[in-house]
C-alpha cells in the first residue's frame, strides 16, 4: 500500500515539472486526478478477511500504546518502519511508534518481527500509472503484493506470546472501476482493508492478548 502511494506521488511530481510551462491548467488537472485516485482505490486480501465483529478486542486495543522494538539490522529497521506505518493505518491502536521514539511506557511491545515481509507490488501501471492519470481513471491501475506476518507480542517485562506465521496476497485497483467493485464485501477501501487485516491477525491470539492487557 505504501509503495503504491509513493509511485503515484512521484509520477505527479515528474509530470507537473514537465507541464509547468503549459500554465496552471495542467497543474490543476493533475492534482484533481490524483485526488480522484486516492478516493477511488479498493483492495482485497487472499485468503478473504473475515474478522470477528466482536468489539471486545477492538475496544481493548483502542487504548493501547504499541511499541516496536528497535533493531541494529538495516533490513529489520526497514521492516519496523513499514510495520509502524501499516499498524498506524489500521487505526486499531491509540499510538504506534518504534521504542527509540516512544517517550512513554508502552502497553505492548512487538519484537522478533524479522520474518514479517511486505512484498514489492507488481502489476499493470503499478509504478508508472501514466494511462490512469491521462485517462482520468478510465484505464485502471492494478497491483498485487504478498504480505507475510510473524512476530512476538509482549508486555514490558512480561511473557511474550507469538503471533504465528500468516500469509496474505493483496490486490488493489485504482480508477473508476473501483466504484462498482467497492459494493462487493470482498473489496474494501484502503483504511478499512488495513484495519480488517490487522484485526484478523491479532484475533488469532485474542484470548491471550486480552489476558495480557488486564
Amino acid at each position: 500500500m505504501l509503495h503504491i502511494r509513493k509511485s503515484q506521488l512521484s509520477l505527479l511530481v515528474r509530470v507537473s515539472a514537465k507541464g509547468a510551462k503549459g500554465g496552471m491548467q495542467l497543474h490543476r488537472f493533475l492534482f484533481v486526478t490524483l485526488a480522484f485516485q486516492f478516493g477511488c482505490t479498493v483492495g482485497k486480501m487472499s485468503p478473504p478477511l473475515q474478522p470477528s465483529r466482536d468489539v471486545q478486542l477492538q475496544t481493548a486495543l483502542k487504548h493501547v500504546v504499541l511499541g516496536i522494538a528497535d533493531s541494529n539490522s538495516p533490513q529489520a529497521q526497514t521492516t519496523a518502519r513499514h510495520l509502524q506505518y501499516e499498524l498506524q493505518q489500521s487505526g486499531l491502536f491509540q499510538k504506534v511508534a518504534v521504542m527509540s521514539e516512544l517517550h512513554q511506557r508502552p502497553d505492548l511491545i512487538v519484537d522478533s518481527y524479522e520474518n514479517t515481509k511486505f512484498g514489492f507490488p507488481v502489476g499493470f501501471q503499478c509504478f508508472e500509472p501514466y494511462l490512469l492519470v491521462l485517462t482520468v481513471g478510465i484505464v485502471p491501475q492494478t497491483c498485487e503484493s504478498d504480505i507475510d506476518v510473524s512476530f512476538r507480542l509482549r508486555r514490558p517485562n512480561g511473557r511474550a506470546l507469538t503471533i504465528g506465521y500468516q500469509h496474505f496476497k493483496e490486490k488493489s485497483v485504482s480508477g473508476w472501476v473501483a466504484l462498482p467493485l467497492s459494493v462487493s464485501p470482498e473489496w474494501r477501501y484502503e483504511r478499512s482493508l488495513a484495519r480488517d487485516l490487522w484485526l484478523s491477525v491479532f484475533q488469532s491470539r485474542e484470548a491471550q492478548i486480552l489476558a495480557a492487557l488486564r
